[in-house]
């Protein structure tokens, strides 16, 4: 049942920072990037912690803090019993700072997304080339016979030949 209202959580999250992404952004991209993050423990174990009450998890960090100056200070501390203390004071503070976790993994996922060109769109391409050609001849008399070339994939001397023909 745990799992269930987790993957729901998750779900409502993904869905809701897709609704962020431009327009351009596949469907399932805020998913996909969500789920590769899963993959980095301080991210997963936020994800985990995010519900904590966080002024509980701070004063139980200093009560961890505090135990630990105590235990380093002691030459005959149990080395299990430090780190043990470390990784829930880790844990811990991971709790703490959950939400802003979170908040740095979601700015950079659409940080990411914003950088992201749009795909190409070939029909609007070919238009805006057709009305370029329209009004680079509109005040001469010759007419290019076989149309525009792709100019794109035209190299240096085949361009050059292609204007010396065709612009006067």
């Amino acid at each position: 049942m745990h799992r269930q209202e987790e993957l729901k959580a998750f779900d409502d999250y993904a869905a809701d920072l897709q609704k962020e992404m431009p327009s351009h952004v596949p469907a399932d991209y805020v998913r996909a990037k969500l789920e590769a993050l899963a993959h980095n423990p301080e991210i997963a174990m936020a994800w985990d912690l995010r519900n904590v009450d966080r002024n509980a998890a701070k004063v139980e960090l200093q009560k961890v803090q505090a135990a630990l100056f105590h235990l380093q200070r002691n030459p005959t501390a149990d080395p299990a019993r430090l780190a043990e203390l470390n990784a829930y004071g880790e844990r811990l503070n991971i709790a703490v700072q959950s939400h802003a976790i979170l908040r740095k993994a979601t700015l950079g996922i659409l940080t990411d997304a914003r950088k992201l060109q749009p795909p190409i769109d070939e029909q609007a391409t070919a238009l805006h080339n057709d009305v370029a050609a329209a009004v680079r001849y509109a005040s001469t008399t010759k007419v290019p016979e076989e149309g525009m070339p792709d100019f794109a994939n035209m190299d240096d001397r085949t361009f050059a030949e292609w204007t010396r023909k065709n612009v006067k």
